[in-house]
């Protein structure tokens, strides 16, 4: 077996089990996105799993708000909604973030 394939195999089970974690750490919550991310947009040097949900969302725009009133409301919410390092559950998944990435570097790797 290829060793890319074998990396796409464990970040598949990698993923199914965070999504898994996912659920069970945000009960009564509403999930908005899941996220795979990366180090860049090419030559990735790490993968991490990110999500957020409106609650911590919500408690994120607060936190901002109080030091910068342009945060405040709706208008703060539309700013953090796609700020995945700012997400409550930003990089949650160990089985995600130590993955060790396919040998090699540049776009052939990462494709």
């Amino acid at each position: 077996m290829k060793k890319t394939e074998h990396f796409r195999q464990e970040l598949t089970v990698a993923l199914e089990r965070a999504a898994v974690t996912l659920f069970e750490k945000t009960r009564g919550e509403k999930i908005y996105a899941l996220s795979l991310c990366t180090s860049g947009e090419c030559d990735f040097s790490y993968v991490c799993a990110s999500a957020n949900t409106e609650e911590r969302l919500e408690v994120t725009r607060d936190r901002y708000a109080r030091n910068n009133l342009s945060y405040t409301g709706k208008a703060g919410q539309k700013r953090l909604r796609w700020a995945i390092g700012d997400w409550g559950y930003h990089n949650f998944s160990p089985e995600v973030e130590g993955l060790e990435l396919p040998a090699g570097e540049g776009t052939r790797r990462d494709r």
